[in-house]
């Protein structure tokens, strides 16, 4: 199956909230504004990089479908990440899962344990090859849309899909991109469905999607 994705370069509706049945929430949790990103540059990828991920937004949304049918549309973010290009145009992202934030902390708790798994797979792995020209020559307050193979790796698995991108160069040392519409990861083929049933059980829910939308929007700045 071909993917469309969160991380958005990726990122990645993790259809995963583990709150017990009686916990009340709101059909979408309120995220804070300008979440911590909490991201420290290895000196090597200082030397290699051209552009530097600087600071992002990175979402995702699950939908839960109750006994009565009624769909809830929940987001959650993820606040540690890492990412850069170099001068070969080697794009490489990575993500924190032990950082996802939904708002609710005995849901973020099972997400990484039963969903993520993170003691086994700690990171979400972007990697994609970019015309390093053409991001230098891009005109200051330009913008352009791409569609840009990804290869995501997550889970222990590697998939292959693409992004709908919007780069828009703000000034000489940053440019700006954002997906144009989310990247979806299938849990499927993931092979997640024991964490997201686990999920689902607890919360006494009749289903959560295993299509999970995701949404990216960051700065790279050159260092």
């Amino acid at each position: 199956m071909k993917h469309t994705f969160v991380l958005g370069l990726l990122i990645l509706s993790f259809g995963m909230y583990g709150c017990a049945k009686e916990e009340n929430f709101a059909e979408q949790p309120a995220v804070e504004s300008n979440p911590p990103h909490g991201v420290q540059m290895a000196e090597k990828s200082n030397e290699l990089s051209s552009w530097i991920l600087d600071e992002a937004d990175i979402r995702f949304y699950s939908t839960k479908t109750d006994k009565n049918d009624n769909d809830i549309v929940e987001e959650g973010v993820f606040n540690t990440y890492f990412g850069y290009l170099d001068k070969q145009g080697n794009l490489k992202m990575e993500i924190e899962l032990d950082s996802v934030e939904t708002d609710i902390s005995i849901r973020d708790q099972r997400i990484k344990e039963w969903l993520f798994e993170t003691e086994r797979f700690p990171k979400v792995e972007i990697q994609s090859q970019i015309d390093y020209d053409w991001i230098n020559t891009l005109g200051v307050h330009k913008e352009v849309s791409k569609v840009q193979p990804l290869t995501i790796s997550f889970h222990g698995k590697t998939i292959q899909t693409e992004a709908s991108l919007k780069i828009i160069k703000l000034d000489n040392n940053t440019i700006n991109v954002m997906t144009q519409e989310p990247i979806h990861l299938n849990l499927l083929e993931l092979e997640m469905m024991q964490g997201l049933n686990s999920l689902t059980e607890v919360m006494n829910l009749k289903s959560i999607g295993y299509l999970v939308p995701v949404k990216f929007q960051g700065n790279f700045k050159k260092p």
